[in-house]
């Protein structure tokens, strides 16, 4: 391209050049057409000479031969335009041939990024196919063992120990190589989204450089002579006035073209006449023998001529070589250059994020320290305020009791939000409540409990107050006193065994035997219904309540 500007230049300097002497010469004309006149003029009004004739007839020929250059200077110059056209052309050729090859290598680098993604998934395909390989080799190895381990005696207790660690060593080998394979696809799941998220960016950027191009663009085309901004429409009107004012300058230079023309043809003419003479010329001139110096010298220098071509060949063919090497390396380099930046902001990104959870899990073990400290210092405060065996063990179940509450109060708070939406399971559940007289359970310092049971049940009264609701005793859990009584329920039915069951969590938990002890001399006195052991828990709790004032003080 710039061996192409710099012949244009040369050419466009030479044109100017020539022009400036085509008017130089122009200007002479006239001044001696001036002079001629002048002259003319002049020798009118006396007699002529023979000076003035000689004179007369050299200004003419002086003037026919400025003519005849001035004729040559303009073919010259409608030569060069010609020249000027056809490099035109040839640019035009190239820069689309530039735009071709531009585009395929855009094309080539993405199939070489597809290429590169397609072969991460074959990669990944294959580590997939050899864990399943590893796995479908364990079973083989497993099914072989025990198609070998068949026979007709009893297993004993150590062979069938030792099968079943076989076994379990097997499956975990197993789960460790399913593990391997799902943390390779969980790499390469990252490593897809860190490549979409960096593509994402790109075209994000693409984007606003666009957008900011168009708004430089736009106030690059500055304002016009009213003061309003100039558009596109405006230079496309102008654009078009420009074009119709090339088009009648083109047909003026067409038709000076066809001028021309007839002056090449004529030219034309004028060569094939020449040419046939030199052939005519050239055949009756005798042909120089073949063993002459001169004949030796146009061998040599062909056959040099035709060796230095084949160098010159060679040479373009091993530039063409090098200069594909260099794209493509340097293609590779800027690929692995844009990798390592893609690399290092997600090493950044790693390194903060472990900055952060480290943080976290120093703040979280802090707390976890101090929550520990404060438990066992409260334990051992605790400790020091109550005195006796018996009084620790009451102090711990009345915190179970007091548990127990609040878990009674979450799963009727539950009960209320399930049955909020729907009036009649709402008055289903307060009419269940007053049926079952659950107040009874609950000892006297649980007021908070008491007033939510008894609001659940004025709201049911209020939601279906005319509405009257039978519940069967038989379907509940709970059961009234009057039925309770000589009704013949004892632990081993449906309703006590609740119960059996609570004791034995309970004894587990304050560590005390009794509680399970208990149990078969409750089955045996059939006739004990839920109100005797709702009255036992309720005196019970009455004794408790005096120490729990008292250690609630203490802690105070």
């Amino acid at each position: 391209m710039s061996k192409l500007d710099t012949k244009q230049r040369n050419i466009e300097k030479n044109l100017q050049s020539q022009k400036e002497s085509l008017y130089s010469v122009c200007y002479q004309v006239e001044t001696i057409g001036a002079r001629v006149a002048h002259m003319e003029g002049a020798q009118a009004e006396r007699e002529c000479s023979a000076e003035l004739v000689e004179r007369e007839n050299r200004l003419k020929d002086v003037c026919a031969r400025h003519a005849a250059r001035v004729a040559l200077l303009e073919r010259h110059s409608a030569k060069l335009h010609d020249d000027m056209r056809r490099l035109a052309r040839d640019l035009e050729t190239k820069n689309a041939e530039n735009i071709k090859l531009q585009s395929r290598l855009r094309s080539a680098m993405l199939n070489v990024e597809g290429g590169d993604k397609d072969l991460q998934a074959s990669r990944d395909a294959w580590r997939r196919l050899r864990v399943e390989e590893a796995l479908l080799r364990l079973r083989v190895a497993h099914a072989a063992r025990a198609v070998a381990g068949l026979d007709d005696t009893a297993f004993t207790l150590d062979k069938q120990r030792l099968q079943l660690d076989a076994a379990m060593n097997e499956r975990l080998v197993e789960i460790s190589a399913r593990r391997d394979m799902f943390s390779v696809q969980k790499r390469a799941l990252f490593e897809d989204c860190g490549k979409l998220r960096c593509e994402i960016r790109e075209r994000e950027q693409r984007i606003e450089q666009l957008k900011k191009r168009y708004e430089i663009f736009i106030g690059s085309l500055g304002k016009d002579e009213s003061g309003q901004q100039l558009s596109v429409t405006f230079f496309k009107i102008k654009f078009a006035a420009e074009r119709a004012e090339l088009r009648t300058r083109g047909a003026a230079l067409d038709a000076d073209i066809g001028r021309r023309e007839k002056d090449v043809s004529a030219l034309e003419a004028t060569l094939r006449v020449v040419h046939a003479a030199h052939q005519h010329f050239m055949h009756h001139i005798s042909p120089l023998a073949a063993d002459t110096p001169e004949i030796e010298e146009l061998n040599g220098l062909m056959k040099q001529y035709y060796e230095l071509r084949d160098e010159l060949k060679l040479q373009n063919s091993r530039i063409a070589e090098l200069e594909q090497l260099v794209n493509d390396m340097s293609s590779r380099l800027t690929i692995l250059s844009d990798k390592n930046k893609q690399l290092t902001a997600r090493q950044v990104e790693s390194e903060s994020d472990l900055d952060s959870a480290r943080e976290r899990v120093a703040r979280q073990e802090s707390r976890l320290q101090n929550a520990h400290d404060v438990v066992n210092h409260n334990a051992r405060r605790a400790k020091k305020l109550v005195e006796g065996v018996d009084d620790w063990r009451i102090f711990q179940m009345a915190i179970w009791v007091r548990d127990y509450a609040e878990s009674a109060t979450n799963a009727l708070q539950s009960l209320s939000d399930v049955c909020a939406g729907s009036p009649e399971h709402r008055s289903r559940l307060g009419a269940l409540l007053s049926s079952t007289d659950l107040q009874r359970h609950l000892s006297r310092h649980q007021r908070r409990l008491h007033a939510f049971i008894q609001r659940l049940i004025s709201d049911a009264k209020q939601a279906a107050p005319y509405k009257e609701i039978t519940i069967d005793a038989e379907d509940t859990v709970f059961s009234t006193s009057s039925e309770s009584i000589h009704s013949g329920v004892s632990i081993a039915s449906g309703y006590t065994r609740h119960l059996a069951t609570f004791r034995r969590s309970l004894a587990s938990k304050v560590q005390e035997s009794a509680l399970i002890d208990d149990i078969p001399e409750q089955a045996r006195r059939s006739t004990v219904s839920l109100r005797v052991v709702t009255l036992g828990i309720e005196e019970s709790a009455r004794m408790i309540r005096p120490s729990i004032t008292q250690s609630k003080k203490s802690l105070r």
